[in-house]
């Protein structure tokens, strides 16, 4: 036997032991002393040692001390232990506790030692063989796909591996010394056939069963399709049976959705309406659609084996779509003329394709022939209209092109009047502002003269002065109101925006009108959450602000007090006036923000009409928005909002 690569340990106290050992044995094996157990245990961590021999009697440690030491981190190699004398109890415990070997007394036979030194080398050799196997055997039994159990005399499991146990959700506990009966129970398709193999332990054959399909039971209740295999062996002196279980439920999944994919293609095939062709690289028909007979007037066995070139009306067209398949190895919608058994001529549409086998070598060709004779009619008759539709509207084209010449030739022209209408405002209204001026600074001069005339005479001229002021200030009031307007209708008013305090302006707007119009409704300011800075033009804001409140009050009549309210919110800040005074119609207030558009309930009551139509401009520059709710003779509520920002 062979024990080049094995390391025997000898331990012992006594050096001339030690060193006698060595030169006995080193001829013929690799030989390691120790001279106490503690040096036995430093050569164990720093190099293999298969065979330990250990002297039981030595000082601070006993051989079984330290090959009870050993064992714990060491179990492998094989232990012998020398003694002295016989200590049966020594023995004993050596051998239950240890697991020696073998024990030699000394003085030991130099020829016993070197057959127990090469005997227990060889077993420690085939046990690691074994436990190589034994190791390999394990990892294959959990590394494995499908389950394995093992079944001993009397049918009950005594193995079963990991595979087993999540196929059939038990723990393996639940399974050890358990009957078959739990994995594939009596009521269960193919239990009879399985019960009968496991009842021939007679049968010459190790194979008693290959691949039977049965249902196990998983400890759910689900039942598993599985195929098994069964083989036995036989293991000191005992019968076995090992058993494999595969998992086929998808298989069977597979298979069923299989067969009723073919039944459906079977029964669209059947049931097409176009006709399918399968032919052979040469156009021999092999395969065909019943659906021929309606198509072409065909049956199916005068097509199949025949060369699909009767359907084709000229040799000319088949060698063209020979040549065009072969070079494209598909076709879309291909037209091409065929021909009917009757010799009826129609337009067919060919879906086709080179079909392959596993290689990438061609078989034939696979096509879906539809009629399309109606379609290509229609097309065709569709490409007539088109073309004659095109003419007309190039002809049509030519037409617009003229009437957006003369459109722009009169947009031209409107511009140019509305140009000549502002210039002509700008100017009239200068031209009425300058005798205004007049007028007023003569009436002041007048004015000044009345002290002279007598108090009947001076009454009256005061009357009249009073009267010509009045007038006077209203005039140029409109005159500055349609200067304003057509400033804005020609485009070249501006904005000089900033961070405005829009509360501050508001106070002061609504404290100047309560004292001025103080015979009028009171305005009260209502002011919602901390005030916040706007981004908007000042001039134009206060304008806004003025005209509306103003309006406010001046059409109150005295029919209460009006609520001026301000809500700062996250994003703008939005105004609201409201009024309890005549309010306005709603033919009105479609007309509400036209020049010179006042409500037919303001007859005596002062004013323009030109208000409204400024504030509602000047909100739309500053990009603001403005909302009007009214009722006739209940009252009117204006709504304005602002952006704090110029987003």
């Amino acid at each position: 036997m062979g024990v080049e690569g094995y390391n025997v340990l000898y331990v012992d106290d006594d050096e001339s032991n030690l060193n006698s050992f060595k030169l006995q044995f080193r001829r013929k094996f690799n030989i390691i002393t120790a001279n106490s157990g503690k040096k036995g245990l430093e050569i164990l961590e720093s190099q293999p040692i298969h065979l330990i021999i250990t002297d039981q009697k030595m000082p601070n440690m006993t051989g079984v001390q330290f090959l009870k030491i050993v064992k714990e981190k060491w179990p492998e190699p094989k232990y012998i232990l020398l003694t002295g004398f016989t200590d049966h109890e020594i023995i004993k415990e050596a051998i239950n506790d240890v697991g020696i070997y073998w024990y030699v007394n000394k003085p030991f036979d130099p020829d016993q030692m070197e057959y127990l030194i090469g005997k227990g080398i060889d077993n420690y050799r085939k046990e690691q063989a074994k436990k190589a196997v034994d190791d390999m055997l394990h990892m294959v039994l959990n590394t494995a796909l499908d389950g394995i159990i093992t079944i001993n005399e009397e049918q009950l499991i005594t193995m079963a591996n990991p595979a087993i146990i999540k196929l059939f959700g038990y723990e393996e506990e639940e399974l050890i010394g358990q009957r078959i009966e739990v994995l594939i129970p009596d009521e269960v398709e193919g239990h009879k056939q399985l019960a009968k193999s496991f009842g021939s332990l007679d049968q010459p054959s190790n194979i008693m069963m290959l691949g039977r399909l049965v249902y196990g039971k998983a400890k759910t209740g689900e039942l598993i399709p599985v195929e098994i295999a069964i083989s036995k062996m036989e293991l000191n002196g005992e019968q076995f049976y090992n058993a494999i279980l595969r998992d086929v439920s998808q298989r069977i999944e597979a298979e069923k959705l299989l067969k009723e994919s073919e039944e459906k293609f079977r029964g669209v095939f059947n049931s097409v309406v176009d006709v399918f062709t399968r032919t052979d690289m040469k156009g021999k028909c092999v395969m065909i659609s019943p659906s021929v007979y309606d198509l072409f007037g065909y049956r199916d066995d005068e097509v199949i084996g025949h060369n699909v070139s009767l359907f084709f009306n000229n040799r000319e067209d088949e060698r063209k779509f020979g040549e065009a398949i072969v070079e494209k190895g598909a076709l879309k919608d291909y037209r091409i003329e065929g021909r009917k058994k009757d010799g009826t001529k129609i337009v067919m549409s060919l879906n086709s394709k080179i079909y392959r086998d596993k290689d990438g070598n061609p078989l034939g060709i696979e096509s879906l022939i539809r009629d399309v004779t109606e379609q290509y009619n229609a097309e065709r008759k569709i490409r007539e209209m088109n073309e004659e539709l095109e003419t007309k509207v190039h002809e049509r084209t030519l037409e617009l092109e003229k009437a957006k010449i003369d459109i722009m030739q009169a947009l031209s022209k409107e511009k140019e009047l509305g140009e000549l209408k502002s210039r002509f405002v700008a100017t009239a209204s200068h031209q009425f502002r300058t005798p205004l001026t007049v007028i007023q600074s003569n009436v002041e001069l007048l004015e000044m003269s009345l002290n002279k005339l007598e108090d009947k005479l001076k009454h009256r001229f005061e009357k009249s002065f009073e009267r010509i002021n009045k007038e006077s200030n209203r005039m140029t009031e409109l005159m500055n109101d349609v200067l304003i307007l057509g400033k804005i209708n020609a485009g070249v008013t501006a904005t000089n925006k900033e961070m405005i305090d829009v509360a501050v302006i508001a106070k002061d707007l609504t404290d100047r009108l309560n004292e001025v119009n103080y015979s009028q409704a009171k305005i009260n300011l209502e002011i919602e959450n901390t005030p916040r800075m706007a981004f908007l033009d000042e001039k134009q804001y206060s304008h806004v602000l003025l005209n509306i409140l103003s309006n406010a009050q001046k059409y109150s009549l005295d029919r209460g007090d009006i609520t001026f309210k301000i809500h700062f919110g996250n994003k703008n800040v939005k105004m609201m006036v409201i009024d309890h005074g005549i309010g306005m119609s709603e033919e009105d207030m479609k007309d509400l923000f036209q020049p010179f558009s006042r409500g037919k309930n303001t007859e005596g009551i002062q004013g323009t009409g030109l208000g409204m139509s400024i504030a509602h401009e000047y909100i739309m520059l500053n990009g603001g928005d403005v909302m009007v709710d009214s009722k006739l003779n209940e009252g009117t509520t204006v709504t304005m909002i602002f952006n704090y920002n110029e987003n």
